[in-house]
């Protein structure tokens, strides 16, 4: 995850804001140069489930679902019975299942 964090900083542009959202093992580190990230005005983030709060954001989620308003049927790809839950899980190791769920 370091190799990511560093490539990123390469890649914002002066001003740029970089949210880091996946976890690296506790002890991992990453470096990048002080000269432009202060010149630059470079930013780094954390961001945890998108700075959002679960207890609420999931409440309001699921209203706007029942109200029609957000629509997930359209977002799903592939139904799996829960007899295919292994069909599913290889799917997603192959990167062909991210949009599929498993109903039972």
């Amino acid at each position: 995850m370091s190799a990511t964090v560093e490539q990123s900083f390469s890649l914002a542009r002066k001003g740029g804001t970089v949210v880091v959202t996946g976890l690296a093992r506790t002890d991992s580190l990453a470096t990048i140069p002080s000269f432009p990230f202060v010149m630059q005005e470079k930013r780094f983030i954390g961001s945890v489930y998108g700075s959002g709060d679960p207890l609420k954001d999931i409440n309001k989620l699921v209203k706007m679902y029942e109200q029609g308003v957000l629509k997930l049927e359209e977002l799903v790809a592939r139904d799996y019975r829960l007899s295919q839950v292994n069909e599913a899980l290889s799917a997603l190791a192959a990167s062909g299942g991210a949009r599929g769920i498993i109903r039972w």
